[in-house]
């Protein structure tokens, strides 16, 4: 398809919010060509009257606009990207009834599990969103998270998997394991995915987008869920081991933290093969395992 938009802004919108369009860029013109492998995956497919509907959704209602160039006049713009439902709904044109967003938190720390959450949302949704959900405040996540709990027809489900297991099996195949567990847990016949990772385990079509929680409504809200319920663990886990300052740190290798477990050692609850702890002369791992398939 070829669109000649009347600024760039609207070629980079619509790359940062479809990580899977290839876009060339001929003299004035701008080509947007859709992969095959994101034709494969579940036929999510664009004809020319979605591309115009979508330009003029972008132009009219401005989910995205570009912000005033620097002093120096450099043309690159900023783009403001605030989640929407494109996806989703061209998807359930498309037949779909249960499209989900998913998400996970928690594959940095030294401590505490990754958890990933699918979220499916009613038609009436209206909470408003951020359009990184990065950029919310301890406060203001947690206030998004209860409005979004009482908002009737939100469906969620959640997948953690401890820390024995993401040292059994490594933080990749673990986060994997618990994109695609939630997104069986919630019911879905489609997933959108945060980023560009298909897990080999995912039994629904689905389709990845890169910084997704912040383009599409369904996967910001899953990662509020997720960020919401991983903190809360790791809050209940400094009630009964303050020294590591998981109340703060979220498990994550602050200074107090790495200091902690030199002079303690690990918990349970901390990433054996994550270093500092790899390097650490530690007894047996004698911690149980929920036995996750390999």
């Amino acid at each position: 398809w070829v669109l000649q938009p009347s600024s760039n802004w609207l070629r980079r919108t619509l790359s940062l919010c479809f990580k899977d369009l290839k876009t060339y860029v001929d003299s004035s013109k701008v080509v947007m060509v859709c992969k095959s492998n994101l034709a494969n995956s579940g036929g999510l497919c664009f004809s020319s009257s979605v591309w115009g509907r979508l330009s003029r959704l972008v132009s009219s209602r401005a989910p995205c606009r570009p912000l005033a160039c620097d002093a120096s006049g450099d043309e690159r713009r900023k783009v403001k990207v605030v989640p929407t439902r494109l996806v989703e709904q061209q998807l359930l044109q498309n037949g779909y009834r249960r499209v989900c967003g998913v998400d996970e938190v928690g594959r940095g720390p030294l401590a505490g599990p990754v958890v990933a959450t699918a979220v499916i949302l009613p038609d009436q949704f209206s909470i408003k969103l951020k359009g990184d959900s990065k950029k919310y405040t301890q406060k203001q996540r947690l206030r998004a998270y209860e409005e979004i709990m009482a908002f009737p027809g939100v469906e969620h489900a959640s997948c953690s998997v401890s820390a024995a297991d993401i040292d059994r099996l490594n933080i990749g195949e673990a986060t994997m394991h618990a994109l695609a567990e939630a997104a069986r847990l919630v019911g879905a016949d489609y997933a959108l995915l945060d980023g560009n990772q298909v897990p080999g385990t995912m039994t629904i079509p689905c389709h990845t987008i890169v910084k997704g929680d912040a383009s599409e409504s369904c996967i910001s809200v899953a990662s509020i869920i997720a960020k919401v319920q991983r903190d809360q663990f790791m809050v209940d886990l400094d009630k009964k081991n303050p020294e590591y300052g998981f109340k703060n740190n979220k498990g994550y290798g602050t200074l107090q933290h790495r200091n902690a477990i030199m002079d303690i050692g690990p918990t349970p609850e901390h990433r054996r093969s994550f270093a500092p702890l790899s390097g650490m002369n530690l007894p047996d791992d004698d911690r149980v395992s929920e036995k996750l398939p390999s």
